[in-house]
């Protein structure tokens, strides 16, 4: 295992999750470098929206099929289950040969009622979403702070979302993620990636 995947054990498994390099993941943390490394701003979500990603599955323990859970504090804490509106292929324990090195798409329904209450690194309106798989050696997965769209002056205006430019990577070790965010009410779409951990 890397040292850098991020799996559900130990102190921090009901939360974000740990890495064997570096220990339980701090949301706060780990929130500021999500917007440090794209321009002071989150992914956007919408209540009844949806969640793009895209998965760079790096080896067999990164396959599905992936569980998700949102939680309106932003603090990781707090979990309601959220719906995987589209999966990605494994068996009953998380594992895809086949599909070792391949891009595959990650999304997740973002519930109609959904609020974001948090407040973290700054940000308010902020919810975090957790993926993660039944990987024996994990659970492997991770944690995507976003921000319900229009709720903060550091979300980009619906008219420049489409330009937006954003260098991410390294979901966790085991997964690349790219994320895509929509507005439920506008066509268009803002894509780049996004690191999580």
């Amino acid at each position: 295992m890397q040292q850098d995947s991020t799996r559900f054990r130990g102190d921090a498994a009901d939360q974000c999750g740990e890495t064997l390099g570096a220990g339980a993941n701090d949301v706060q943390a780990g929130t500021a470098q999500v917007m440090q490394l794209n321009g002071g701003t989150l992914p956007q979500v919408s209540a009844g929206g949806m969640l793009m990603m895209t998965l760079h599955q790096v080896n067999g323990d990164g396959a599905g099929p992936y569980i998700a859970m949102i939680d309106a504090t932003g603090t990781g804490t707090q979990w309601a289950p959220a719906t995987v509106a589209t999966n990605v292929d494994g068996n009953a324990r998380g594992r895809n040969n086949d599909n070792a090195k391949t891009d595959l798409p990650l999304n997740v329904a973002i519930p109609a009622n959904q609020t974001c209450t948090g407040t973290v690194a700054g940000q308010a309106n902020v919810c975090m979403v957790r993926v993660q798989n039944p990987a024996r050696a994990g659970p492997f997965g991770g944690c995507i702070p976003v921000q319900m769209a229009g709720a903060a002056a550091a979300a980009p205006a619906a008219g420049a979302a489409g330009k937006a430019t954003i260098m991410h990577h390294d979901f966790y070790g085991n997964l690349t993620i790219s994320v895509r965010h929509c507005r439920r009410r506008s066509r268009r779409c803002c894509s780049g990636y996004r690191r999580c951990w």
